[in-house]
């Protein structure tokens, strides 16, 4: 019987930490989507600026892969 009340007891504890570790995710987790929410803007303007980077740098390679091989195009 008293086995049973000990594994009952260490069952109870464990249960209490893990309700204790639940209220502390949950709480983490509201701190995320707070972040999230106030972030809505500015990841819009980061995806702008990296498109239009790769925008820019394959028109470079596209101008300068164009003036390398101008020569034999005239060539032939």
């Amino acid at each position: 019987m008293e086995d049973s009340s000990l594994a009952i007891g260490g069952l109870l504890a464990r249960v209490d930490r893990l309700e204790e570790d639940m209220f502390e995710i949950k709480k983490d987790q509201k701190e995320m989507l707070r972040i999230l929410h106030n972030a809505e803007g500015s990841w819009k303007a980061m995806v702008a600026i990296g498109g239009i980077g790769a925008m820019i740098g394959g028109a470079l390679v596209g101008i300068v892969s164009f003036w390398s091989n101008i020569k034999d195009i005239f060539v032939k």
